[in-house]
């Protein structure tokens, strides 16, 4: 896989002194890397009271400096790595929800699970204007979203959208068990509702 996937195709901050990539700095917090933005994307990737900040930084463990446009993204390679997928993300989605990530490339990252929702059920996963969604995402330390663009039909359960949920084991193990939780709730086989 490509190691800059998940820029969205930004250059790094330039570089420093007329030669070559900036030099990798170091302060006990592990590498920094530098994703060049629009004021919009600043102001969207900031958010209200810098929420959106705060849970991107939670869920990569990353340390995210966010202003005038670039974001410096520090943190070992893991850390790092899924930063900068949440933040390519999470600006594609800001512009009409369509992700145009290599889904197969996605899907084999080690720290990426999925499930397949059925589609009626998915805006009862989101809640209204994906509030449900985050409140996972912050109760799990996680970043999660659906592939919109591609239904499936999935073994007898008709048509389905999958669900992509990043972050530690534990944490996609723990957000996917209230998940199926939700989705059996929603279909009358016990499960509970969103918390």
């Amino acid at each position: 896989m490509d190691p800059d996937y998940g820029n969205g195709g930004r250059d790094p901050e330039p570089p420093r002194g007329g030669r070559g990539d900036p030099p990798p700095e170091h302060d006990g917090r592990g590498t920094s890397e530098y994703i060049s933005l629009s004021d919009d994307d600043v102001a969207y990737l900031v958010g209200r009271g810098g929420q959106t900040r705060i849970r991107l930084e939670r869920f990569s463990g990353a340390r995210l400096q966010i202003n005038q446009g670039t974001a410096e993204v520090q943190g070992s390679d893991e850390e790092r790595s899924r930063a900068k997928l949440a933040i390519d993300i999470t600006l594609q989605q800001r512009n009409g929800g369509r992700i145009t990530a290599d889904f197969t490339d996605l899907e084999a990252r080690a720290d990426v699970s999925v499930q397949d929702v059925p589609k009626d059920h998915v805006g009862f996963l989101l809640g209204a204007k994906g509030q449900s969604l985050r409140a996972l995402e912050t109760r799990y330390a996680t970043f999660m979203f659906f592939d919109n663009d591609h239904v499936r039909d999935s073994s007898g359960r008709g048509e389905t959208k999958r669900l992509y949920v990043l972050g530690t084991v534990r944490a996609r193990d723990d957000a996917l068990a209230e998940v199926r939780e939700m989705i059996a709730y929603k279909e009358g086989r016990g499960g509970s509702g969103p918390r």
